[in-house]
């Protein structure tokens, strides 16, 4: 089963067509893992390593259990960046900021299916990949 498809299955029930809905903000995250100045997931994990994740992040890329991130630290490290995602969706800050908390997780852990990052290279393929299908 490849990336989009245990992405799909993990959010399918969250992927209506309501703007609020998983499918929405699944593609911000893949827009914001995926992007030009992004960094990728080297990227992601330097933002919560200094934001004071470290375990977090690390609990989502290792084989185990994830660690749980709240919507208030979501928001702390996105800061002016989740508001801009709240009117993408359509919901509230606090709203968007709970759906990142609850997804970044898993999107991470899929996204590290052996317990480590993947090579810049490998990832920019996974990510090309994942937004074609996403759309």
């Amino acid at each position: 089963m490849g990336i989009l498809d245990e992405l799909l299955n993990t959010f399918g029930g969250a992927l209506g067509g309501n703007t609020g809905g998983g499918n929405s903000l699944l593609n911000i995250i893949m827009q914001m893992l995926g992007g030009p100045n992004s960094g990728g997931l080297q990227g992601l994990e330097k933002v919560f390593r200094d934001s004071g994740l470290k375990d977090q992040f690390d609990s989502w890329v290792s084989t185990g259990g994830n660690l749980p991130v709240s919507g208030d630290q979501m928001g702390s490290i996105f800061g002016d960046k989740l508001g801009d995602i709240a009117r993408q969706l359509g919901v509230s800050e606090k709203e968007a900021a709970d759906g990142l908390a609850g997804m970044f997780p898993q999107v991470v852990d899929k996204l590290t299916p052996d317990g480590q990052i993947p090579s810049s290279d490998q990832f920019a393929q996974e990510m090309d990949d994942l937004n074609s299908k996403l759309g």
